[in-house]
C-alpha cells in the first residue's frame, strides 16, 4: 500500500522466495582409535540445491583437499568419511569437511584424529637343559599383530632382551627367563612382556658293580663300583651324591 498527498493505492500481493542458505547441522567429532581399526568421520548439513561435500585434511598448519582413495575427484558427494586403517603417523591429523550448494559454502568445525598404538605381547619361550649342559638359545614369540602384519613388515626396530640366571652349575629346578624391552621399538604397538622359564633337569649318571673273580673257595672279594656321567668337574669325591648303592651277589663266600 502507497500514500501521497492524493491518496493511496493497494498493489496486488507479491510472493518473494528466498533460497536456503547452505549451513552446518553437525559437526565431525573427534574419533579416537586404535591401530589396525578404521577412522570415521560424519556431518550434516543443508542448502538449496545439490550440495557438494569436500573433505579436508590437516597435518599441521596447512589443510589440503582430502583425495578418497581410488576415487579421483576433487569433491566427493559423501557427508562421510572413511579412513582405512590409518597408522600411527596419522596420529593428531585434524579433519573438517567444506559444503558447497547454490547459496555458498560454509566448513565444518574441525575434528581431531587420535590413534592409539595397539597392544603387541612378546612372550619368552619355555626352556629345557640337563644339569652341566650350556644354555639352550633363549627365543620369544609374537602374539597380537593386526591387519595381517608379522615380523617382516609391521616396522618392528630392534629386538627385546633376554636373561637368566641360569648356568651350567646352576642345579635342578626352574628358574625365570627375563624378557625386557631391549632396543624394541614400534610407531604403532605398544609392548607386554611375559616371563618364561627355564627347567633344569638331571644329568645321567651311570653306577657299574665292577666285574670281579675268585678262586674256588675263597672268600668273596670286595665288590666296588664305578661312576660315569659327572659333569661340570663334578667326581665321586666331589658331588651331592648322598649315601651308596648297594652291592650282593648270588655267589658264596666258600
Amino acid at each position: 500500500k502507497a500514500t501521497a498527498e492524493c491518496g493511496s493505492a493497494t498493489s496486488d500481493a507479491v510472493e518473494v522466495y528466498m533460497n536456503a542458505p547452505t549451513r552446518i547441522l553437525g559437526n565431525p567429532v573427534p574419533v579416537s582409535i586404535t591401530y589396525g581399526e578404521n577412522a570415521q568421520f560424519a556431518i550434516q548439513a543443508e542448502g538449496t540445491g545439490s550440495l557438494e561435500y569436500q573433505w579436508q585434511e590437516s597435518k599441521g598448519d596447512f589443510w589440503a583437499d582430502y583425495i578418497v582413495e581410488g576415487v579421483g575427484a576433487a569433491s566427493q558427494p559423501q557427508t562421510e568419511l572413511q579412513i582405512s586403517k590409518p597408522t600411527a603417523a596419522n596420529s593428531g591429523n585434524k579433519y573438517k569437511c567444506v559444503v558447497r550448494g547454490l547459496c555458498g559454502s560454509v566448513s565444518t568445525d574441525e575434528a581431531v584424529l587420535v590413534i592409539q598404538k595397539a597392544p603387541l605381547t612378546i612372550i619368552a619361550e619355555d626352556k629345557t637343559k640337563v644339569y652341566g649342559e650350556e644354555n639352550p638359545t633363549l627365543t620369544y614369540r609374537f602374539e597380537g599383530f593386526v591387519q595381517g602384519e608379522d615380523t617382516d613388515n609391521s616396522g618392528l626396530i630392534g629386538a627385546p632382551k633376554l636373561t637368566t640366571k641360569v648356568d651350567t652349575v646352576t642345579g635342578v629346578g626352574e628358574n625365570i627367563i627375563s624378557i625386557d624391552t631391549g632396543d624394541l621399538a614400534s610407531a604403532n604397538y605398544s609392548f607386554n612382556f611375559v616371563n618364561g622359564k627355564i627347567t633344569v633337569e638331571k644329568a645321567l649318571l651311570t653306577i657299574t658293580a665292577n666285574d670281579k673273580s675268585k678262586t674256588y673257595g675263597d672268600v668273596n672279594p670286595v665288590f666296588d663300583l664305578s661312576y660315569s656321567g659327572f659333569v661340570r668337574g663334578d667326581k665321586i669325591d666331589r658331588n651331592d651324591l648322598v649315601g651308596q648303592p648297594v652291592l650282593t651277589s648270588d655267589g658264596k663266600d666258600s
